[in-house]
């Protein structure tokens, strides 16, 4: 009697089968082989494309392009190098905002982070007066800035995970008893002197017309991807994402990974507060509210899943440009606020139903 054993194993990336390999064993047979039959070249590239990262980025990617092509035939020099180095200058605000936004929409159950708008707020003027107008006064601004924003997370992933309560209501609650307190403590008067690193981060330019909040965001950008790809944190940021209840019996904590990820989004939000203040220069009450919605369009256009467990940083920070370059298109056509308003909308909206089409939404 021949025994034989037959083992196949999957491999999954982010949520997706991407091999699959059958081991036969016998006393006669040893042989391995790919289930599925051999293809060529192009064929590997367009499964690859499909099913991988690089078909998500061609919605921001060629929409951008498009905007620059429109916005140049209607107004020569608005696709110029300065002009578009400018543009994705302005765009970092938003990278910064989508690092909160794509954490708490990787991590699933249909979270979106309300509160993002404001912590930046409170980052840019609290941080603004902590700084004192001084380099060490910056440092502190920064640790206190950081350690709010650790604070509002861990009540946010708190009452997330450990209370089952929906994310949106739970941030939607922080951001207004942020926002409320704040007011509350300083009486709506804001008030701070930006200092000098703070004047070289924002406005400062690193070489030619590169400016240094564009290299920061650009090094950020490296930085979280790494992260997300290589470390245990970001495969099981992923897997919870995917399936929370599979990732809990494969022995993952995904009680620490909701915790960690929502304090993550805090700490970034407050900080993308900071950069906030060192952009503009000054600050006032509800300077950062309106990067809740765009960090939401952004990292939609990117590719983020709403279902969580699927998309890439790299992605939303595409989608932050896209989101810059239009509002700089509209500026250009003239078109009035109220309008502009309107069309980000149905943009948002119609990229939103495309996604709810989704077999995993729709479960």
């Amino acid at each position: 009697m021949v025994h034989s054993r037959k083992k196949v194993c999957v491999i999954f990336k982010q949520g997706k089968i991407i091999s699959e390999r059958v081991n036969v064993k016998n006393s006669n047979l040893t042989k391995s082989f790919d289930v599925a039959p051999n293809k060529s070249l192009v064929e590997k590239f367009w499964r690859n494309f499909n099913e991988g990262d690089l078909k998500t980025y061609m919605v921001p990617v060629l929409g951008t392009i498009s905007l620059f092509i429109l916005g140049q035939f209607i107004a020569p020099g608005f696709a110029r190098a300065q002009g578009v180095l400018n543009y994705m200058a302005v765009a970092s605000l938003t990278m910064f905002a989508c690092i909160a936004q794509s954490l708490v929409m990787l991590n699933g159950r249909m979270g979106f982070d309300l509160s993002i708008g404001a912590l930046m707020s409170v980052g840019a003027a609290w941080g603004a007066s902590l700084s004192g107008g001084t380099t060490v006064g910056v440092m502190w601004s920064v640790l206190a800035m950081g350690v709010v924003g650790a604070f509002c997370g861990l009540i946010s992933g708190t009452c997330v995970k450990i209370f089952n309560m929906p994310p949106m209501v739970v941030t939607m609650s922080i951001g207004s008893l942020v926002s409320g307190g704040y007011i509350a403590i300083t009486r709506g008067q804001v008030a701070g002197t930006q200092a000098d690193l703070f004047k070289i981060i924002g406005t400062g330019n690193a070489f030619g017309y590169i400016r240094w909040v564009l290299l920061i965001a650009i090094a950020l950008i490296i930085i979280i991807e790494l992260v997300l790809r290589k470390t245990k944190y970001g495969k099981s940021l992923y897997f919870v994402g995917t399936n929370e209840l599979a990732a809990a019996l494969c022995g993952i904590k995904t009680t620490w990974v909701f915790i960690t990820t929502y304090m993550l989004a805090g700490i970034s939000s407050a900080l993308a507060g900071l950069m906030l203040f060192a952009v503009v220069g000054s600050t006032q009450a509800g300077q950062g509210d309106q990067y809740t919605m765009l960090s939401i369009a952004a990292v939609v256009i990117g590719g983020v899943s709403l279902a969580g467990g699927k998309g890439t940083y790299l992605g939303a920070a595409l989608g932050a440009v896209m989101m810059t370059v239009l509002a700089g298109f509209l500026t250009v056509v003239q078109i009035p606020q109220g309008a502009r308003d309107l069309l980000k909308g149905l943009i948002l909206m119609s990229i939103l139903l495309l996604y709810a089409r989704s077999p995993k939404l729709r479960q």
